[in-house]
């Protein structure tokens, strides 16, 4: 089957958009206060759905375009890679901030668990725009290295190795 590795990354980002749209819709009010996606400001969670649509064309349009470059076919499944491993974190995040975090909250000042979900959304009115900034950089940051790892490893393989299409 041609381009199986492209279709498979490809669905299982479709799957996690819906699952992070899931896990992100599952801390309800504490959405506006919490979401580090500076897209949200302007548009909500619809913006960031449709910028994902785009991003996911341009993707297929340029794995899968007549006159391709295998570079660009590379650094798609890199990009695709690379996303399935950020969603994994976003989703994980979200799930924690949900569930988790609302029962420690309740076990260590020995509330209810509704209680702690109280404690929680005033805790996170206060949070600044900064304090996003600051979590988004200790976010995205560590995931930085390996992105230039595998540019760099990519072009030195190539100073060594023609890369053609047949």
């Amino acid at each position: 089957m041609k381009n199986t590795g492209f279709k498979i990354l490809f669905f299982i980002n479709i799957f996690l958009v819906l699952a992070d749209l899931i896990s992100t819709l599952l801390n309800g009010e504490l959405i506006k206060y919490l979401e580090v996606n500076p897209l949200y400001k302007y548009r909500g969670l619809t913006l960031i759905l449709i910028v994902n649509l785009f991003v996911f064309l341009y993707f297929w349009w340029a794995y899968n375009r007549k006159k391709v470059k295998i570079d660009d076919r590379y650094f798609v499944l890199l990009s695709l890679c690379l996303i399935i491993g950020l969603r994994c974190m976003a989703i994980y995040g979200n799930l924690s901030v949900a569930y988790v975090e609302p029962q420690n909250i309740a076990e260590h000042y020995n509330i209810t668990y509704e209680q702690a979900k109280l404690v929680q959304l005033e805790y996170a009115k206060n949070v600044t725009e900064q304090q996003k900034i600051d979590y988004s950089i200790n976010f995205i940051m560590p995931n930085l290295l390996p992105i230039i790892c595998f540019i760099l490893a990519y072009y030195m393989f190539k100073i060594d190795h023609k890369i053609e299409v047949k």
